[in-house]
């Protein structure tokens, strides 16, 4: 199954590098998971907090400017829930199948659907930044994490969380590895 690709299945080659695997998943989902519960609160919005001290403003490399929202910062965002849901899906770990992990990376993703990569595609039609944040970088994060928690989300979640994909580019461009990446990424959401 695609969760697999992504944390491995379980069984380990050589115990020594799994255990190190392991180990790597376990630290950086408790890393991810310890700032995103110093930095959440319910209730929050982009005016207030920097969810994970990462702010949604800053330099943009694409228009040399600074931006009122960063779609490279948006990106290491959903990375971030990313490396919990990794956590979260790793047998082995002590984050595994946590509850109260799987419910922050369930109010990660309705926070940055609510004020980022959903309502602002859906709604207002817009991204901001580079186009590799918004192709290839966001959708990574963002599919990896459904992938991994989709037995814990509805069909109308997955559904949801999925649409601002049919309003951006259908057609990868750029480098081949970025058009690899971003069909790689439109494989792996048909499995979320």
């Amino acid at each position: 199954n695609a969760a697999s690709y992504i944390v491995g299945d379980g069984v380990a080659v050589d115990s020594n590098s799994y255990t190190k695997k392991l180990t790597s998943f376990e630290n950086n989902a408790n890393d991810a998971w310890n700032l995103f519960k110093s930095t959440y609160t319910d209730g929050a919005t982009p005016e207030t907090t920097d969810v994970f001290n990462i702010p949604m403003s800053g330099y943009d490399n694409a228009s040399h400017r600074v931006e009122p929202k960063c779609g490279q910062n948006l990106g290491l965002y959903y990375g971030k829930l990313d490396t919990m849901a990794r956590g979260y899906a790793c047998k082995g770990t002590s984050t595994y199948q946590n509850a109260e992990l799987l419910a922050d990376i369930k109010k990660g993703l309705e926070y940055g659907y609510t004020y980022y990569y959903g309502v602002d595609i859906l709604e207002n039609g817009k991204t901001y930044g580079n186009w590799y944040d918004w192709d290839i970088n966001i959708p990574t994060g963002l599919i990896n994490t459904l992938v991994l928690i989709k037995d814990s989300l509805t069909d109308a979640e997955i559904a949801k969380y999925l649409a601002p994909f049919d309003k951006l580019v259908a057609i990868p461009q750029g480098a081949a590895s970025n058009r690899m990446i971003a069909l790689f990424s439109l494989a792996m959401s048909t499995q979320a």
